[in-house]
């Protein structure tokens, strides 16, 4: 049986609803254990009492509601397009389970777009990495020059460069590189979009592994787990190597 993690549904129009989640037990070799993925069109739904399931027209997935995550860093957003589904889908036994659990991601989401503000200046981005997620992308946020706070959740877009690597863009603020294993290649930024070049952001490892971090100017930081560096434009190497147990 295929089961989602992190999962979330989404609203295609007057197509349907399809669900967003990362991927366990797929039989495709394109949808590996771990892969992000969405749904075809989901044709109709159960819920048992414990788990919720959804059939499309060629599979079937599991999912448990205390996985459930959100789109674009908004719980309660989730939750509305959930009731609707449910409403469609008759699955309104499973929605108060579903409202304490987005209403408590919410309580979450909100502490830390607080914690995530305090620390960025206006023009500035945090990105956060984890070996659960693909290219190890977990979460960003960026600072607008007016102190708004935008989330990207996932990577917007992937492409091939010229090199044939995989490449993620954050709203065409930041592009980053991930490459072989638990490096990242920090490819290039808007200068536009980012103009303090003493203070571009916030980079975190939330992996159970070091990452090798390489600049575009030339500078490589080692970043261990469960630590962050601050990102400056052509930082020097005075900055440390922060784990020397990984080859670069």
């Amino acid at each position: 049986m295929k089961t989602l993690y992190k999962w979330y549904l989404t609203n295609e129009g007057i197509v349907g609803y399809m669900a967003h989640g990362v991927v366990y037990g797929h039989s495709s070799p394109y949808c590996a254990d771990g892969s992000e993925i969405h749904t075809s069109l989901i044709e109709s739904a159960e819920y048992d009492g414990e788990t919720i399931t959804l059939y499309t027209l060629n599979s079937e997935y599991r999912l448990s509601i205390s996985e459930m995550d959100c789109e674009c860093f908004d719980a309660l957003r989730s939750l509305h397009i959930f009731e609707r589904f449910a409403r469609e889908y008759g699955l309104m036994r499973c929605l108060p389970l579903v409202a304490d659990h987005y209403h408590e991601l919410d309580v979450y989401l909100r502490s830390t777009r607080t914690e995530i503000h305090s620390r960025l200046k206006n023009g500035s981005l945090y990105i956060e990495f984890s070996d659960e997620n693909k290219c190890y992308y977990n979460m960003g946020v960026y600072r607008t020059k007016s102190g708004e706070m935008e989330f990207f959740p996932r990577v917007t877009d992937f492409f091939i460069d010229k090199n044939e690597k995989l490449v993620g863009s954050l709203n065409y603020i930041v592009e980053f590189n991930p490459y072989n294993n638990r490096n990242i290649g920090f490819i290039s930024h808007s200068g536009a979009a980012l103009p303090d070049k003493e203070f571009l952001g916030i980079i975190r490892n939330s992996c159970r592994n070091s990452l090798n971090i390489r600049f575009s100017w030339g500078k490589t930081v080692i970043l261990a787990p469960d630590t962050e560096i601050v990102v400056s434009d052509g930082m020097g190497l005075a900055i440390p190597l922060t784990d020397t147990s990984q080859d670069i």
